[in-house]
């Protein structure tokens, strides 16, 4: 599914990453762990394509003021429309009370802002949009970090 040879970075002073090699077969999972700093999350910005340029900012994560609903299903809106090429309401329902109850969302309802949910909710939110996305490769960086302890125990379809 995807192979990297001979990966290096360097930022001005520090060498992040010094020649990293890595093949990933298709239903394999891998985890890449390490102290911060490590270069994990170079990596990972670099398999992605999304690596923070010199000039400019990217943002991450989840879109705060909108719903749980929303934030798991906008992975798969383009799966999910209508004859009239809008999105079924009916099918993103479906697919992220789906998500929310495989990741055990402890959540008011599915129309709760994710800004008002804990941290841990919040987490559990965006691995389960991406999960809903079905990808070839999921690449997640630092899942866990920031969130409640109970948070750390997510569950996996």
């Amino acid at each position: 599914m995807l192979e990297l040879k001979h990966i290096s970075k360097i930022f001005p002073g520090v060498k992040a990453l010094d020649d990293v090699s890595l093949t990933f077969l298709q239903g394999e999972i891998h985890a890449l762990m390490g102290e911060n700093g490590s270069g994990k999350s170079t990596l990972m910005k670099i398999i992605t394509g999304i690596y923070q340029p010199d000039i400019g900012e990217k943002e991450e994560g989840l879109m705060l003021d909108f719903s749980v609903r929303t934030n798991i299903s906008i992975t798969i809106w383009s799966r999910i429309l209508n004859q009239f090429r809008k999105i079924s309401v009916k099918k993103e329902k479906t697919a992220a009370s789906f998500m929310a109850d495989k990741m055990n969302i402890n959540t008011p309802s599915m129309d709760t802002s994710v800004g008002s949910l804990s941290g841990g909710n919040q987490q559990k939110v965006s691995i389960g949009k991406w999960l809903a996305a079905a990808c070839d490769i999921l690449i997640i960086d630092e899942p866990t970090a920031g969130g409640d302890v109970g948070a750390k125990n997510i569950y996996m379809i």
